[in-house]
């Protein structure tokens, strides 16, 4: 997740709480999962699961990766747009890791500042993400790989978030 991600999601955070408190009666909150997120020298990756007011859960992956806007432009353009797959595993251990689903093209950006940044959204079902298929909670994390295609053999990078654990 990006540092602006994180900051939007922070933000988006705090309104609700303080319009809460301006309300008079009952009011029902989201419940929010994460952020969750690695931090590295080289890129931050984030995590966040949303229950909707539907039952549904909206899934937002973000990643910065530290580069020069110009390396990051290249590395977009020779990826014909989208050089990130993204998928949210389940896990039950370090030889358990399977794959639950991948979330369509992100909206990606580079700069000089955060480098190669995609932020990741999609809405699913609670079924999407009960790895444990509701026996038991449900440990879940993103991974995300970055082609860098401008080379031959072309170049993958994974990065993973933290896991959330939950049950959905």
């Amino acid at each position: 997740m990006s540092r602006k991600y994180l900051a939007r999601t922070l933000s988006l955070a705090v309104a609700p709480v303080a319009v809460l408190g301006l309300m008079s009666g009952p009011a029902s909150a989201a419940e929010v999962f994460g952020p969750k997120c690695k931090h590295s020298a080289s890129s931050n990756t984030c995590l966040t699961i949303e229950r909707l007011d539907t039952g549904n859960y909206k899934v937002t992956v973000g990643i910065d990766i530290r580069m020069s806007k110009a390396t990051g432009d290249d590395i977009v353009a020779a990826a014909n747009g989208n050089p990130f797959l993204t998928k949210i595993f389940g896990s039950d251990g370090p030889n358990d890791k399977t794959p639950l689903f991948t979330i369509p093209r992100p909206k990606i950006s580079t700069s000089d500042e955060f480098g190669l940044s995609g932020d990741f959204v999609v809405e699913v079902p609670p079924s999407s993400l009960d790895e444990d298929r509701g026996s038991a909670e449900d440990d879940v994390f993103a991974r995300v790989q970055m082609g860098d295609l401008r080379t031959e053999p072309a170049q993958i990078k994974t990065f993973e978030s933290p896991e959330i654990n939950e049950s959905f």
